[in-house]
């Protein structure tokens, strides 16, 4: 056998009860260091866990808070528009039906005698005694008579005309309240 061998086995004959108690020494000290660090550790990931979990929170809380405002003042400017669209479309029935009314006067002057224009020309020969004929205009006014047809196509022509006007200008006015309210954008006159 090995001298060494020898040595190691005598040595452990002589000091087997110190030597085993060593041993449980040193696995006891490492088990107890392991068993506190892990200690230490979790409590560690504990407290930055909860300082973690307390940050996302708080910015969870602004971030709602936020949208519930956002949402509110959408909801208040959709609203807004609806009231400005509503107010405009009142408007704008009230005046195409002021022109229908304009236009339907017209029809019923031209279905009772025809519409006639002034005109520059001569002027036929002045009657003072005539009383005026038509509510403004005297009998030595120059004018020409319409043909039904032709003062028929002029109303049409003028009613939509009037009719495309007045749709334009509410659209203008429509489109002046979104850019302002909507966008914040003043326009050019304020």
């Amino acid at each position: 056998m090995p001298l060494i061998t020898t040595f190691v086995l005598s040595f452990l004959k002589r000091n087997a009860k110190g030597l085993i108690v060593g041993v449980v020494a040193i696995a006891a000290v490492a088990y107890s260091y392991y068993y506190v660090g892990q200690w230490f550790a979790t409590s560690a990931t504990k407290a930055v866990k909860q300082e973690y979990e307390e940050k996302i929170r708080v910015i969870n809380e602004a971030h709602a808070t936020s949208l519930t405002k956002a949402n509110a003042n959408a909801a208040k400017l959709t609203e807004q528009h609806k009231l400005s669209l509503a107010a405009l479309e009142k408007t704008l029935d009230k005046e195409l039906a002021r022109g229908k009314e304009l236009s339907n006067k017209l029809r019923d002057l031209n279905s009772r005698g025809g519409l006639s224009i002034p005109t520059k020309g001569c002027k036929p020969p002045s009657d003072s005694s005539s009383p005026t004929s038509v509510a403004g205009t005297s009998k030595t006014e120059a004018r020409a008579e319409l043909t039904p047809e032709a003062s028929s196509t002029l109303i049409d022509l003028v009613e939509r005309g009037d009719e495309a006007i007045i749709k334009l200008n509410e659209l203008v006015d429509f489109y002046e309240k979104v850019r302002i309210k909507g966008c914040g954008v003043p326009t050019s006159e304020g």
